[in-house]
């Protein structure tokens, strides 16, 4: 946020207006808006986030042993979720170590070698959906 602070500073006003608007028509306690906020950052991986969050449930009268609840939620809720994700990705795996799928990300090259001609990864002429099998041309 200190670089859109800095360099976009109409954006970061705007989320401040949001934020007040959310504590002005907030319809949950404020213990449960920092819950369900602990718990967002958390997945999110904002220390900044949980930080705020977790001193914010105290204020609120949580105690240690409720927000330990909602962070051992958050983990299985995300472990479970992050399984079926992962398995979703990687379940065609021997079509991965046979380099059949691509992630038809235009940065990477999936672990192929480049290219011998300098081309980049090859794009499908068609919208790639996730778990889809590329044959790669090469």
């Amino acid at each position: 946020m200190r670089m859109l602070e800095e360099f976009f500073p109409e954006f970061t006003e705007k989320l401040e207006e949001i934020d007040k608007l959310y504590a002005e028509k907030r319809m949950i306690d404020e213990k449960t808006y920092q819950f369900i906020c602990f718990a967002l950052s958390i997945k999110a991986r904002s220390k900044p986030c949980v930080l705020k969050h977790f001193k914010g449930a105290l204020e609120a009268g949580a105690t240690v042993k409720e927000l330990s609840y909602i962070f051992a939620l958050v983990m299985r809720e995300a472990a479970g979720a992050d399984d079926c994700w992962t398995h979703d990705v990687i379940g065609d795996w021997k079509e991965i170590l046979k380099g059949n799928i691509s992630c038809s990300c235009e940065k990477s090259n999936c672990g192929r070698p480049p290219h011998p001609k300098g081309w980049g990864m090859l794009r499908a002429a068609r919208p790639v959906t996730r778990g889809q099998i590329i044959k790669h041309p090469l």
